[in-house]
């Protein structure tokens, strides 16, 4: 019995060496693309949610030191619609230190201080 011969070996052209290379730097290029516009997209939103906070934290003014209370955001401030992007929105106050928590799309969450 004889072993098995192995079929020789195809040489790859450089013209598909180039189409392989072009292909796979489109895929990496496209990849970072996508990445990219997700940061910016995150970023964006983040920061229309901080600014609101800011907008909550200055509408509730300063605090007593000896109070403690959790409010929602609509309560501080009626008149600003919450941006879209959030889904929940709380003042907090501890010992007189005003703090925002809010919580955004994708399970993320800001806490905005004085």
């Amino acid at each position: 019995m004889s072993a098995p011969s192995r079929p020789e070996q195809r040489e790859i052209t450089p013209a598909e060496r180039c189409k392989m290379t072009r292909t796979f730097l489109l895929i990496v290029l496209l990849f970072l693309g996508g990445v990219a516009a997700m940061v910016a997209v995150m970023s964006v939103q983040g920061r229309a949610a901080r600014e609101y906070g800011g907008m909550v934290i200055r509408a509730a003014g300063p605090q007593s030191t000896q109070v403690n209370f959790d409010r929602p955001c609509t309560d501080v401030l009626p008149g600003k619609a919450v941006p879209p992007n959030v889904t929940a929105c709380t003042l907090e106050v501890r010992g007189g230190a005003a703090s925002v928590v809010l919580e955004v799309e994708g399970e993320r969450q800001y806490r905005v201080t004085r």
